[in-house]
């Protein structure tokens, strides 16, 4: 029994030193820890930049290019600004630009997709002396591009704050030509005419805070030609006319405030529906269909011609169906609603008159007029109440007539193409029926303002030079879709 006795108080004393060993030893790892230094927190990546919203700004910088003549034979009148032959010449062109854009991105992973408008006072021009050569006094061809406007797509690809993209779209501007020749004969001819053509670029932008943007873009524009020419002011009869065709490259400096886009409150758990207030923030894209109705206003110089004697004015009723698409971005904040957007749509309004200076005199005289297409761009301000939308938008409008002129005298045919820039002012309403599509109507008035038609055709019979200027409105019904978070309570 003694034994036994030993063997357990062996065994208890055993027990107690494993014990404090145990002790001993996690209190030496707790003090061994508490020396250490703590462990760094996990890494956190900076936030990535978002660039969807809509922007606004200045930019500013040196274009450069070309502006060509273009005389017809005999369209620089009796040798007095080309040859009776004909001819042509190239000159430099540069000039300061300054201007402002409007527009909205759209960001999806690292792309990001755009549209943007711009408005741009130029000062680049030009001068030539004697071209063709020295003749019976010195003689002078400036030119000079006023301003400058342009509606442009934009594709883009993001890292953070850093933005490299392209853009490319319609470009627009004012020319102003004015020919002199001084000494013997004086003789001179200004006028101003819009051209219509297109544009493309590259640039890149940063991002030094999170609203303000700094960028440099190149773009190279070409206006595409126009038509110049009437009677010089010699007093003489002298008539002329030239074509002038206009190129240029031009690199700018930017500066864009952004406008965050608003955040989308979600109820956390389903509760009571709240009364619907749609958040139209976004990009669209849609189609849009109508009719439209007008005036083409003709006006003949006092010149006697195959088809006004001796010149004259008559109005003309133009009507027809419209179809095209449109592109554009919305940014809402509270009920007020501001956007951008772009219209591009086929046009059958035509009209067609006849004999309207005599007519009950032979021969018989038609005058046709047809717009072809049509393209605007148009900021727009609206109140959203719950998913509709009044709005009101205007701005830039440019388009494509075609006028024809026949007479059965010498079966005497004009026939034209010309583009006209002006502007354009409208209201509409739209109602989004699901969460992304939204159905609307809206009415446009347009002023596409006075182009010059008739270039020389078949000697002096045909020496027409006249004004052909367009009025007129629209209702279209549209449907749009909008990309990206469907309009929901907020």
């Amino acid at each position: 029994m003694r034994k036994c006795g030993r063997g357990t108080d062996t065994a208890r004393a055993a027990n107690r030193l494993l014990t404090g060993f145990t002790s001993l030893l996690f209190a030496g790892g707790s003090a061994l820890a508490a020396d250490l230094p703590a462990k760094a927190p996990a890494y956190v990546p900076a936030p990535v930049f978002n660039w969807s919203g809509l922007y606004g700004g200045i930019h500013g910088g040196w274009g450069w290019g070309d502006v060509t003549y273009v005389f017809p034979p005999g369209g620089g009148g009796p040798g007095i600004f080309a040859p009776i032959t004909g001819g042509s010449f190239g000159k430099d062109i540069d000039g300061g630009v300054l201007g402002g854009h409007f527009g909205g991105n759209y960001q999806v992973g690292n792309w990001v997709a755009g549209l943007e408008g711009s408005v741009a006072w130029t000062g680049l021009k030009g001068t030539a002396t004697d071209p063709f050569g020295p003749g019976g006094g010195i003689t002078t061809y400036d030119s000079r591009l006023k301003w400058l406007a342009t509606l442009t797509p934009r594709l883009g690809y993001a890292a953070n704050n850093w933005l490299l993209y392209v853009k490319g779209g319609l470009a627009a501007g004012e020319v102003d030509s004015d020919l002199e020749l001084i000494f013997f004969n004086p003789a001179a001819f200004r006028e101003k005419n819009d051209h219509l053509g297109w544009t493309v670029g590259v640039g890149v932008e940063y991002a030094w805070t999170p609203n303000w943007i700094f960028g440099l873009e190149y773009n190279y524009y070409d206006l595409g030609h126009q038509l110049y020419g009437g009677r010089t002011s010699d007093d003489l009869g002298d008539y002329i006319n030239y074509r002038v065709d206009l190129k240029f490259s031009a690199v700018l400096a930017r500066l864009s405030y952004r406008w965050d886009e608003p955040a989308h409150a979600v109820p956390a758990i389903p509760v009571k529906a709240p009364a619907f207030r749609g958040d139209w923030t976004g990009p669209y894209g849609g189609v849009h269909g109508g009719w439209g109705w007008g005036d083409a206003d003709y006006t003949f110089p006092a010149i006697t011609t195959a088809f006004a004697t001796p010149g004259g004015a008559f109005s003309q009723y133009i009507d027809g169906g419209v179809f095209g698409g449109h592109l554009g971005y919305n940014f809402q904040e509270g009920s007020w609603l501001v956007g951008l957007e772009g219209t591009l749509t086929w046009s059958g309004l035509d009209g067609s008159s006849r004999d309207v200076f005599a007519p009950a005199i032979a021969p018989t005289v038609t005058y046709d007029t047809k717009l072809n297409w049509l393209a605007t761009v148009t900021p727009r301000l609206g109140y959203a109440a719950n998913n509709g939308l009044l709005y009101v938008k205007g701005g830039l409008a440019a388009g494509e007539a075609e006028s024809r002129l026949r007479s059965t005298a010498a079966a005497a045919i004009l026939d034209e193409k010309s583009e006209h820039v002006g502007w354009t002012a409208g209201i509409g309403i739209e109602y989004a029926w699901m969460p992304n599509w939204v159905v609307g109507l809206e009415y446009n008035y347009y002023d596409l303002g006075e182009q010059r038609y008739g270039p020389i055709r078949g000697g002096v019979v045909l020496r027409d030079n006249y004004g052909v200027d367009l009025k007129f409105s629209t209702v279209l019904a549209r449907m749009s879709y909008r990309f990206g978070a469907p309009i929901t309570a907020r």
